[in-house]
């Protein structure tokens, strides 16, 4: 959806009405005039245009990896990707390699490069990624993870994220969890194509429910926390333009594209199972209530290992 604003010219009409009464020679005289005034006035008006992509996504592809002596493994992943839709008869072979290792007993460490394709039904963008991972096992019942990732795109953009977690284990029996999250994402550039926020931040208070048992794992979690954007320059000037004008004129300019901070509420689950000696099955789900949208994720495959 696309908020576009526009110069219009309309006609104020003015309308002014004079009554006289005069007497001359003792005769009054009433009178009534009435001038109507037609005066050309440039103001600025919105509208909003809506569009709708859909694309399917077909992915085949493998994954390998080989586990060293000292514990350390090395993977490697290729997806073939194919489109159709809105993004028609269009492909790309996608790839990664990571590395994952323990410097020391507590901490794990990974480093992965990616080619991949950026979320879009829109048009085909692809992009080159690096990201570094650590978890550090403080204590048996806490968890504290770090994420950071910088991606390059095929249109010249660039995005960096930085994530962050920290779990305790507060009931064992029942595999109850209490938790912080951080997130930061920031976009170089604007594109219609594809998610691009200048500036946004997330954080969250996560309670989460894991069990494991012999050839299954679920999860369910249920989050509350607070999101702040900040806006584009350009997309602040051209408010403030429109402000002083509308100011002037005597209409209103829309809300400020700088929001600021407001509450999150969400919600996730996760499921794996085994079955057989080298299937297994999983899914992902997720629901965020942001201002006035929702974000839904959803996610699930079959693999096969040799």
């Amino acid at each position: 959806t696309s908020n576009v604003w526009k110069e219009v010219e309309i006609i104020k009409v003015t309308t002014t009405r004079e009554h006289r009464v005069t007497t001359q020679n003792g005769v009054e005289t009433v009178t009534d005039d009435e001038v109507t005034t037609y005066t050309p006035q440039t103001t600025s008006t919105n509208y909003t245009i809506k569009r709708k992509y859909k694309s399917e996504e077909t992915d085949a592809g493998g994954r390998m990896g080989y586990r060293f002596r000292d514990g350390s493994i090395l993977s490697a992943e290729y997806l073939n990707r194919k489109y159709k839709g809105d993004i028609t008869n269009e492909s790309a072979n996608t790839f990664a390699a990571e590395y994952q290792w323990k410097p020391v007993l507590t901490l794990d460490m990974g480093a992965r490069y990616q080619y991949d394709v950026i979320p879009s039904a829109m048009r085909l963008i692809t992009y080159n990624s690096a990201a570094l991972v650590s978890v550090w096992r403080i204590r048996d019942w806490w968890d504290l993870l770090g994420h950071g990732q910088y991606s390059y795109l095929s249109d010249n953009n660039s995005i960096l994220r930085l994530n962050f977690n920290s779990d305790w284990l507060v009931a064992e029996r029942i595999g109850f969890y209490l938790g912080l999250e951080g997130s930061f994402i920031t976009a170089d550039k604007y594109s219609p194509d594809y998610w691009t926020p200048y500036w946004e931040q997330r954080y969250y208070l996560v309670g989460r429910i894991k069990r494991s048992y012999p050839r299954f794992y679920g999860s369910v979690e249920a989050r509350v926390g607070r999101i702040y954007d900040r806006a584009r320059q350009e997309d602040l000037d051209a408010y403030n333009t429109r402000k002083v004008l509308a100011e002037q004129q005597g209409w209103y300019p829309g809300d400020s594209p700088d929001v600021g901070w407001d509450t999150l509420v969400g919600c996730a689950a996760t499921l794996r199972k085994q079955f057989w000696t080298h299937w297994e099955m999983y899914g992902e789900a997720s629901v965020n209530a942001v201002r006035d949208y929702t974000e839904y994720y959803l996610k699930g495959g079959l693999t096969y290992t040799l």
